[in-house]
């Protein structure tokens, strides 16, 4: 009987070494800087290993929770098995607080047992300005809403709703979440998929009953969340891509 490469260990080498480039776009640095980099659910180090190739004195440090993929990536990227939540310690050579320049936790929010926890635990790693990237699906995406105004709230894998996940942000809830946790000078870059004249048609009438300036919630789709420990004067307060979709207070 054949068993196929995932079954036996345990993991996909395809998705576990996809380049996350909506990620690796967010960090803007001089290429010759010095930057400790760390990797939530780092796979077999493929981001990280670009962000290296991009500035080549970077160190990279991974949190894998699957062993067998984190025994491969070992061997090129000095890298923690486990979960972090289980005692919100690393066990690195330099796990020392004040240390890392950034922390990509992915999507680790919407998988978090605390996620208000988690995010003031992590912000002890960081340096006094150093920034925190999460990559968070909209629960206010129109697919969501549609599905609702049918009765239905399908988890599916495949979509926003995974059925692994314990929580779901929207935009403000982001915004919220972050604040409430001490951080700030926020990033926060949406990413949205094709959508048919049929859901576009769906979407303005959703929008005559709340209003048009609010048809940029429903049609992102994925928010990229970059956050800092601590605020530059030089910047506003809020930077974002999302600007022109923001309702009005």
């Amino acid at each position: 009987m054949l068993i196929s490469f995932e079954e036996k260990w345990g993991f996909n080498s395809n998705s576990e070494s996809l380049l996350k480039f909506d990620i690796i776009n967010r960090i803007n640095e001089p290429i010759e800087k010095k930057l400790n980099i760390l990797e939530f659910n780092c796979g077999l180090g493929s981001t990280l290993l670009k962000l290296k190739y991009i500035y080549p004195n970077a160190m990279l440090y991974g949190i894998e929770p699957n062993r067998n993929v984190a025994k491969i990536c070992e061997k090129i990227i000095e890298t923690m098995t486990g979960d972090f939540e289980e005692n919100y310690t690393m066990n690195f050579k330099e796990s020392k607080t004040n240390f890392f320049d950034y922390i990509i936790i992915g999507n680790k929010l919407q998988f978090s047992k605390d996620p208000w926890k988690l995010l003031t635990e992590l912000k002890k790693y960081l340096k006094p300005d150093g920034y925190i990237i999460a990559t968070i699906p909209n629960l206010m995406h129109y697919s969501v809403i549609k599905g609702l105004l049918k009765g239905t709230f399908i988890y599916n894998h495949d979509s926003i709703l995974n059925p692994k996940c314990t929580k779901f942000f929207t935009l403000p809830d982001i915004q919220k979440i972050f604040e409430e946790c001490g951080y700030i000078n926020p990033y926060i870059f949406h990413y949205s998929r094709e959508i048919s004249q049929e859901d576009d048609n769906f979407l303005d009438q959703i929008c005559d009953i709340v209003g048009s300036n609010m048809k940029g919630f429903f049609i992102s789709y994925q928010y990229v969340a970059k956050f800092s420990k601590q605020y530059f004067y030089r910047y506003s307060n809020l930077n974002s891509d999302l600007c022109g979709i923001l309702p009005k207070q």
